[in-house]
């Protein structure tokens, strides 16, 4: 999953660490996050998410559902766009 920036004038400057931990604060424990790596950049932020999605959701879904709620509920990240990698850039 990647973030991107919808204007790339502002800059993000959180560390990968810190973003990690903003996804984990946002994330309920019934989504079946296990594990998460995050490579954050000015314009862009790579997730990848591990998760083990109950029998009736598929682990995209649930993926969809914790980036999009991050964007929605960190306001550092207004203007930013969830998607898969290289899909969320509104041209």
């Amino acid at each position: 999953m990647d973030l991107c920036r919808g204007e790339v004038s502002e800059r993000w400057s959180l560390s990968s660490a810190a973003f990690t931990d903003l996804v984990w604060a946002h994330t309920r424990q019934d989504e079946g996050l296990e594990h998460l790596r995050v490579r954050t950049a000015p314009d862009r932020i790579d997730i990848v998410l591990f998760i083990c999605a109950p029998q009736d959701e598929s682990v995209e879904e649930m993926a969809w559902r914790i980036c999009g709620r991050v964007v929605r509920l960190v306001p550092a990240l207004r203007g930013w766009l969830a998607g898969a990698p290289y899909q969320g850039v509104q041209i």
